[in-house]
């Protein structure tokens, strides 16, 4: 029984997945599975520090996350011809209480306590580098991030829809009126 999971499918008709095995006394593995067909074609296995790590890719990438931890890895070159993909730690600031990636960028959700009210933080980081571009602070948990073509953050919460020009200039869209709502 096969017990890898989808990733993606490239132009060339090649199936990508992955397969996560928790590692007990040693490391946790990560293997990569290239197949054309049902034959596997490419196979490639990396050894990581997490446990119940939380997946996503954004199409080109595979990232791993864990609750309540400072430490991320990300594979990428997923669609090289080549199948030279490689894992690379990303360090966090803060412990992870949950995270996003689409093509635009990652976007890593931290949840702080400042005088007995509850707020998160948003690292971003680039698509590409993997590298922290900048960080906000808002007094709701974020839900999804989308930046648009002109650059602008679209942050949904349950408090409401909000953008972001900087951490100085925000705006509220629309408005919860008893906090129960979320907005995608």
């Amino acid at each position: 029984v096969d017990s890898s999971i989808f990733i993606f499918k490239n132009t060339l008709g090649d199936e990508y997945r992955y397969r996560f095995l928790k590692g007990i006394k040693a490391k946790s593995s990560m293997t990569i599975l290239r197949l054309r067909g049902h034959k596997i074609i490419n196979e490639r296995t990396m050894q990581c520090s997490l446990t119940y790590p939380i997946i996503r890719t954004d199409g080109l990438s595979l990232f791993m996350f864990e609750s309540n931890s400072k430490i991320g890895y990300c594979i990428s070159n997923l669609n090289d011809s080549s199948f030279n993909c490689n894992m690379e730690e990303i360090k966090l600031t803060r412990p992870l209480y949950s995270y996003q990636v689409s093509k635009e960028g990652l976007y890593v959700h931290h949840l702080n306590q400042n005088g007995g009210k509850q707020y998160t933080s948003t690292d971003i980081f680039d698509s590409k580098t993997k590298r922290l571009q900048s960080a906000l602070t808002h007094p709701f948990i974020a839900s999804h991030i989308f930046r648009d073509r002109r650059g602008m953050l679209w942050v949904s919460a349950h408090t409401g829809l909000y953008t972001y020009k900087s951490s100085l200039h925000i705006k509220n869209y629309l408005k919860s009126k008893n906090g129960n709502a979320t907005f995608y």
